[in-house]
């Protein structure tokens, strides 16, 4: 039901042994997963039952009337602050109310990741500010914030995804405004498009960052892709040589080039600079390149 947001009511039918619905939500029979809370159901308070010890993700995805959630005081598992619904074992933000009308917000100290979908649809969200004890952003976990625009403190991030590479990933999705992520002393930015993929420019570095997917038309600042020291996976996408938007050859191995000077690399994928258009002696020739770069990389052309 992550999507459903129009959803005002959930039932089940007299007789299922699997699945209950209580006060609006629905839940395992045991009571002890939290599947989903329908994205229309009115309430601006919903708290987490004693015997919550799973809760979906996404499910509380779209939750526009919903303004804070609270969890039971013997729930061991789950917490509230700020009204944001925290995993404690995991340090993990689980879901942020899409009703909470809050323009910036604050992520506690100790959280160290962000679930996917977890601030999904939070219309009026414009800022969020991370402590360096946070790492991992989820897919989508910002997904459809409308109003989103700054997104800063990033440093201890080490996987960012970004653009048509593993575009479905993006932890950015279907964000219409300029997101401007900043981690270190550097920044990186997303744009997402109506339901085109995002175009990212790189203009710094995030130190920690280890995992990388980016198209090759969002560089705009090769030397700044060097300086990602860190750096251990990249997936890069070119998009044809053939398309009409891309690169003439000179480019894409100035490119090719700069990506050879990034030391640590152990996995490396490169798509859309060899098609039907190109020959098998481009793709070869590629290969060797980075071959002689990275003799212990785990390489792929296509």
């Amino acid at each position: 039901f992550t999507y459903c947001t129009s959803l005002q009511e959930i039932n089940v039918e007299e007789g299922n042994t699997a699945f209950v619905v209580v006060d609006g939500v629905l839940f395992s029979s045991d009571m002890k997963t939290l599947i989903s809370y329908p994205a229309q159901r009115e309430g601006s308070v919903y708290e987490i039952p004693a015997s919550v010890e799973n809760i979906l993700t996404g499910a509380f995805y779209g939750s526009v009337y919903l303004e804070r959630i609270e969890v039971a005081a013997d729930n061991v598992i789950f917490s509230a602050q700020d009204g944001a619904l925290i995993n404690t074992r995991t340090q993990t933000i689980l879901a942020y109310p899409s009703g909470k009308g809050d323009p910036e917000y604050t992520i506690p100290e100790g959280i160290i990741a962000i679930a996917d979908n977890a601030f999904g649809y939070v219309p009026e969200l414009m800022k969020v500010h991370a402590s360096p004890d946070l790492t991992t952003l989820g897919i989508g976990s910002f997904r459809e914030c409308m109003n989103l625009k700054d997104v800063n403190g990033l440093i201890n991030v080490q996987e960012l995804v970004s653009g048509m590479g593993r575009y479905e990933d993006n932890s950015f999705i279907d964000c219409p405004e300029m997101v401007t992520v900043y981690g270190g002393d550097g920044t990186l930015k997303y744009s997402v498009y109506d339901d085109y993929a995002d175009c990212s420019e790189i203009t710094g570095k995030m130190p920690a960052l280890e995992s990388l997917s980016i198209v090759a038309s969002d560089i705009r600042n090769v030397d700044a892709l060097q300086e990602l020291q860190q750096l251990t996976q990249l997936h890069i996408v070119f998009g044809g040589m053939s398309d009409y938007n891309e690169f003439t050859r000179d480019e894409a191995d100035a490119i090719i080039e700069a990506l050879s000077q990034i030391p640590n690399l152990t996995t490396l994928s490169v798509s859309g600079l060899v098609d039907d258009y190109s020959s098998d002696k481009r793709r070869k020739e590629i290969e060797e390149k980075f071959v002689k770069a990275y003799p212990n990389c785990d390489i792929s052309v296509y």
